[in-house]
């Protein structure tokens, strides 16, 4: 029997970007990454870092610790997405 695997998901929400737990078990559950944007082609990744890594951003718990998704505060990046994303950004709704 296989099982259906979702693909990861990102939304996109009022004051802060939410990542679903799949994305946090992919990277190993990482206590920071880097966000990491190609602005030519509209591209967010992430990466895992040290705490002590230029621009880390504070990320997941550990696995026995992270119960559900992960949710960062960046104002930063919200904001560059939301230039990237003119088309389709709507202040009132979460983006996925």
């Amino acid at each position: 029997m296989s099982s259906v695997r979702k693909p990861p998901l990102l939304t996109v929400n009022k004051n802060s970007l939410t990542f679903d737990k799949s994305i946090a078990d992919s990277l190993c559950y990482p206590s920071h990454v880097k966000m990491l944007l190609d602005r030519e082609n509209k591209v967010l990744a992430i990466q895992a870092c040290k705490a002590t890594a230029a621009k880390a951003t504070p990320f997941s718990k550990s696995e026995s610790q992270q119960k559900g998704s992960v949710k960062v505060q960046s104002a930063a990046i919200r904001n560059v997405l939301k230039i990237l994303m003119a088309n389709e950004w709507k202040d009132k709704i979460a983006l996925k």
